[in-house]
């Protein structure tokens, strides 16, 4: 089975490979830290240079979060079969339902890439474990800790078709 990430392409080749490991060491440190964050851990020493992205994904939590689902769980989409592990899903204040939020930390929206990751997401959640949700967004972080923005997709099927021919290609030329 293929993760959403694994197939689809990047821009990461265009970024030099020094600059991309460091970013990389960043965002796995600073998914960590907002996953313990989510699950009520206490966060301790945090390297200086993860500690404003954390601070900005942390007021957004704080104060948007209302109701979490699941944190960094894995699922299985039952028909196309491909694995997902969602950062966070949960209700936002002043909604009903959840959403499937994903913590980015670039300083660069890549719209079509992230739109077709959380639009998998979106929809394999919902066929796996039949949970109702309205939306995806990525939580883009602020590398100067201030207020993260919050980022919808706007078109989940368009998104969520994007995804599938990725998928597909990866697969035609992979397996």
């Amino acid at each position: 089975m293929y993760s959403v990430t694994q197939v689809i392409p990047s821009n990461y080749d265009m970024i030099d490979p020094e600059v991309l490991n460091i970013a990389s060491e960043r965002g796995i440190i600073f998914h960590h830290a907002m996953m313990n964050h989510a699950k009520g851990i206490w966060v301790s020493t945090l390297p200086d240079n993860v500690v404003p992205y954390f601070d900005s994904g942390r007021r957004w939590f704080d104060n948007y979060v209302d109701k979490i689902i699941c944190v960094e769980k894995e699922f299985i989409h039952p028909i196309y079969k491909y694995v997902l592990h969602p950062d966070l899903v949960a209700t936002l204040r002043g909604n009903d339902l959840s959403s499937v939020i994903d913590y980015k930390t670039p300083a660069t929206y890549f719209e079509r890439q992230w739109g077709a990751q959380l639009a998998a997401y979106f929809f394999g959640i919902q066929a796996s474990e039949n949970i109702e949700l309205d939306g995806a967004m990525s939580m883009m972080v602020k590398k100067d800790g201030s207020d993260a923005v919050a980022r919808h997709v706007k078109n989940l099927h368009e998104a969520f078709n994007g995804f599938l021919m990725a998928y597909g290609s990866y697969r035609y030329f992979n397996c």
